[in-house]
């Protein structure tokens, strides 16, 4: 890394460390932490999301993609009961935290709004190439739910790196080239990707699996999501 580059990545690393930097006051989200840690039922997580119209359709979404079994229940939050008692806690987390950077980070000055999009679209991209590869796996060991909510945060590293710069240029007017944000991302994306999930206290099993992915992590398993998502990022030249 340059050294006009290298006083840029302390001051990320330090962002990073600020959950609402880049999650602003999420109360549903903090509240389905705090939900989730002290082991409320479904049905009382399910009223948390239910709060947030959006997230709540953001789930629903995510729910018809990965084909989960049918919903038979009408009511919203009865719906909801059942979405998680299918995706599972961990992952009903995953999404709804991945609902939120997606949501803040469009709001981001130029050209990083214009960046993160990018890196979203590609982030849609890999996913649908991902669970292609799944399928034609068929192999029952692979949980597909695990393996898409694992390529939602394949790029945070990247993404919140934009975050961060877009905020140190707004506040202290400094001039950030679009070489030395290339420099931290190209050199530290997986690096910054698991300190945000640290943070953020993500589970240990997508850190993990995140570290298969990208070849950090030594696995003696035939098939992972991380082992089968590592390449489809070799093949788009990302690792």
């Amino acid at each position: 890394m340059t050294a006009q580059a290298s006083p840029l990545l302390p001051q990320i690393r330090t962002l990073l460390l600020e959950n609402n930097f880049f999650l602003g006051e999420q109360s549903a989200l903090q509240s389905l932490h705090q939900a989730i840690k002290q082991g409320d039922s479904s049905a009382e997580l399910a009223q948390i999301i239910c709060s947030d119209d959006a997230l709540c359709d953001y789930l629903k979404q995510i729910y018809s993609v990965i084909k989960l079994p049918a919903i038979t229940h009408q009511c919203q939050s009865q719906t909801m009961t059942q979405m998680i008692e299918a995706l599972g806690e961990q992952l009903t987390y995953r999404y709804a935290l991945a609902f939120y950077l997606q949501r803040n980070l469009t709001f981001l000055g130029e050209p990083y709004a214009r960046l993160s999009k990018g890196y979203w679209a590609l982030t849609q991209s890999i996913t649908q190439e991902a669970l292609e590869s799944a399928n034609r796996s068929l192999d029952p060991q692979l949980c597909a739910n695990r393996l898409h909510s694992l390529c939602q945060f394949v790029f945070l590293g990247p993404l919140l790196t934009l975050a961060a710069a877009s905020l140190l240029q707004s506040q202290s007017q400094l001039t950030i080239s679009m070489g030395m944000l290339k420099q931290v991302i190209e050199q530290q994306q997986f690096e910054l990707s698991l300190l945000a999930l640290k943070q953020l206290k993500v589970d240990g099993d997508l850190q993990f699996e995140l570290a298969i992915a990208y070849e950090r992590m030594p696995t003696q398993v035939k098939i992972t999501p991380g082992l089968l998502l590592r390449p489809i990022l070799k093949r788009r030249g990302l690792l």
